[in-house]
């Protein structure tokens, strides 16, 4: 598509945005939407390699963001609402610009698998609410290849991961780039694998 913008007034009765703008590479624009009842974002924005904003606001019905913004280009992920999310698969893996991502709930999460994966300018992160709360959570190459994330941001995950330990779940793995991993000392470690994790 040769489309840069889009304006669409009424969006308020669409469930499902599964692959609806996906691979619109030029578009850099559209209207905000009214998502308050959409259920699946699966790659509504996959590839649109010229967004720099994400057109949503309530995303609290969502339950897949499955690749959603996959290679977009957004430097801030806005406070969305993932507190029913139960696939987060790729969400804003590989997105070039992406330097921030707030504090989001991942207290349903099932499949992280790639979720914030490949993205080289990501520094900082505030963190994810309650995440392996599922018990069987995916959370496999999670931050793979985004090597400049900070000591703090791991110290914000570590503190704000679910209580595996405590809650008698399995032990999960947790990786991270082998730079990021050099960052951190025992003792940051540590917030994690008393919770029942794995940092590696």
């Amino acid at each position: 598509s040769s489309v840069e913008k889009i304006e669409i007034y009424n969006t308020s009765n669409v469930t499902d945005m599964y692959h609806a703008f996906e691979g619109c590479q030029v578009l850099k624009y559209i209207t905000p939407l009214d998502t308050s009842n959409v259920t699946d974002m699966t790659a509504a924005f996959y590839q649109c390699s010229s967004l720099s904003e994400l057109p949503i606001n309530n995303t609290s019905k969502v339950t897949s963001f499955s690749v959603a913004f996959y290679r977009t280009a957004i430097k801030n992920v806005p406070n969305i609402d993932t507190s029913n999310a139960t696939n987060v698969f790729g969400i804003f893996s590989q997105c070039p610009n992406l330097q921030y991502v707030p504090k989001l709930n991942f207290g349903n999460v099932k499949n992280a698998n790639g979720a914030f994966e490949s993205n080289h300018n990501l520094t900082d992160l505030d963190g994810f609410t309650d995440l392996g709360k599922n018990p069987d959570l995916n959370c496999n190459s999670m931050f793979a290849y985004s090597e400049n994330i900070t000591r703090q941001s791991c110290i914000n995950i570590f503190n704000n991961l679910y209580d595996r330990a405590d809650a008698g779940y399995t032990i999960k793995d947790l990786s991270f780039a082998p730079e990021v991993i050099a960052r951190l000392n025992d003792e940051d470690i540590a917030i994690a694998t008393n919770k029942g994790w794995i940092i590696s």
